[in-house]
């Protein structure tokens, strides 16, 4: 969205939507974003969050407009924001000032699909399959009651020591892809994301496991 500043190797200013220390996957999350702000690829302009936990959507509106009257136009590129509800949030302050900024979440649900595909504001969610993730969780506790620990710590290659953290790839799901067919919801979202999004080759196994599975 910006093959300017990426060429000129600038920051993409950002206005981060994040609590840290609130919930341990917020916090896994701020990992990764802490990432592309170290190789200096974005620029935090400040870290919100909603006033109000038991009414995150409408907190998170309200917060945004409040925000959005201290920048002038073009000052914030992009909004990233941590979670679904705080996202839904932002896409209505977002709408309701008439603003262009455009803005990226992570998790997804069915009205988050609905809205990237009204087609304004709202580009991208990161997500993981959840109907993966549940035969993931079954995977790695049958594993856990045959005390094949090794075969589980198998599927946590993602850090140096195996079996601390259980963490299940993520893909992007972009709006042109909720805006090619009607109608897409977490139902039938396999149809227009990309081929990672049904990918299960990361799955804990093992031998039994495997014959099992091929006999059904």
């Amino acid at each position: 969205m910006y093959p300017k500043k990426v060429e000129n190797k600038e920051p993409v200013n950002i206005l981060q939507v994040q609590e840290e220390n609130y919930i341990i996957a917020f916090d896994r999350r701020q990992i990764g974003y802490k990432l592309y702000e170290s190789v200096g690829k974005i620029r935090t302009l400040e870290q919100i969050g909603p006033d109000d936990h038991l009414e995150p959507v409408s907190s998170m509106k309200d917060v945004t407009k409040r925000i959005l009257e201290k920048y002038n136009d073009g000052e914030i590129d992009a909004i990233w924001c941590s979670y679904d509800a705080y996202a839904q949030g932002v896409y209505q302050a977002l709408k309701e000032t008439d603003s262009d900024i455009p803005m990226v979440s992570v998790d997804i649900c069915d009205d988050d699909i609905r809205f990237m595909a009204e087609g304004k504001n709202w580009k991208a969610c990161a997500t993981t399959n959840w109907m993966l993730n549940g035969e993931f969780a079954c995977r790695v506790l049958a594993l856990e009651m045959a005390e094949q620990y090794e075969d589980i710590k198998k599927a946590s290659s993602y850090y140096e020591s195996p079996g601390m953290w259980m963490e299940i790839p993520s893909i992007l799901v972009r709006q042109e892809e909720v805006m090619s067919k009607p109608n897409i919801t977490l139902a039938n979202l396999s149809d227009v994301a990309t081929a990672a999004y049904t990918d299960s080759s990361y799955m804990p196994t093992c031998d039994w496991m495997d014959a099992a599975l091929k006999s059904r």
